[in-house]
């Protein structure tokens, strides 16, 4: 998700949301150990600045010996971790507006990586249990998922 928060202007890594690791072992006393912070909040018109694989492609396609692949992040995922409503709902009225956004932005970048020879493109972690599970309801009016 780094890749497209550094191309892509709108987000607030300030308001970062927080990824905890715990152990949920009942034998387990540590307390969850804060590993990253991913994307930010939104808190503007998403507007693309470079491509999202501006810096893998250049250098996969000198040093890479065989076919390349590329990963992107999942559409999916913004939604539910950039959208906090309060703030993004005045830029996107919804979670799905900001959905729609930053599909608009991939969609294009998918086809120009497609139409460039890159022989594996593989979207990272679709994150289909948002469709599932109640948990992840993206309309649930606090800006979290569930």
């Amino acid at each position: 998700m780094s890749d497209f928060t550094d191309a892509v202007d709108g987000f607030d890594p300030g308001d970062a949301v927080p990824r905890n690791w715990s152990d949920n072992t009942k034998t387990s006393t540590a307390p969850a150990v804060a590993v990253s912070s991913i994307s930010g909040i939104v808190t503007a018109p998403l507007k693309q600045r470079q491509p999202l694989t501006g810096r893998e492609v250049p250098f996969l396609r000198e040093h890479a010996p065989g076919p390349i692949k590329i990963t992107l992040p999942s559409a999916t995922q913004f939604p539910a971790i950039s959208f906090k409503y309060g703030v993004t709902d005045a830029v996107y009225r919804d979670p799905y507006a900001l959905l729609d956004a930053v599909t608009s932005i991939m969609v294009e970048d998918i086809r120009v990586l497609a139409g460039s020879g890159i022989s594996y493109l593989q979207i990272d972690a679709p994150r289909y249990s948002y469709y599932l599970d109640p948990q992840w309801d993206l309309l649930d009016g606090e800006g979290t998922a569930g």
